[in-house]
């Protein structure tokens, strides 16, 4: 089974991302095997939730990380039935949504925080959905709050376009 989390180093991935995840909940949508729970607990997250569609990659984060829970599931229908989170990330997973469960996503996050991280750019290859920054930016102040950084992600995986991390934050 390949563990694409194995392979792509979140670590590497995250190292221009500044966040404060002391005693923060997080919510991992398209968790993987949940590798974002070791990274963020080592800096004081409290609680973590990771929600994955396969049941392989859920039994493998059960399997490393007792300490954490697991849903397998549609993200759409998890985000209904979890309770708040301080903070929602979704490493890797935006740019396969079309616009409209993307928009449906969007809406629908209760946490006060959000990280995602997606490719950029103009060199549309057919393997998701190409969108620019700007097309981000303008979602997140209709749909959910404001950006507060894009940062380049250490993600070295994806030749065709570059990848950025966006941290938002929601309206109060």
């Amino acid at each position: 089974m390949y563990i694409y989390q194995d392979e792509i180093l979140m670590t590497k991935k995250l190292e221009n991302l500044t966040y404060n995840w002391k005693g923060k909940s997080v919510l991992d949508l398209g968790c993987n095997a949940g590798k974002l729970w070791e990274i963020s607990k080592s800096a004081g997250a409290s609680r973590y939730l990771g929600v994955d569609i396969s049941k392989d990659m859920i039994k493998v984060g059960k399997e490393r990380y007792e300490d954490a829970e697991f849903v397998e599931g549609d993200v759409n229908v998890v985000i209904d039935r979890s309770p708040d989170y301080d903070v929602t990330v979704a490493m890797a997973l935006f740019h396969h949504f079309t616009s409209r469960k993307l928009r449906g996503v969007i809406r629908r996050l209760k946490s006060k925080e959000l990280i995602f991280e997606v490719p950029v750019g103009s060199n549309d290859v057919g393997l998701y959905q190409l969108r620019d920054e700007k097309w981000y930016r303008d979602l997140i102040v209709e749909l959910y709050g404001k950006v507060q950084a894009v940062v380049k992600s250490g993600a070295t995986n994806d030749p065709y376009n570059p990848r950025v991390i966006f941290v938002c934050k929601r309206n109060d």
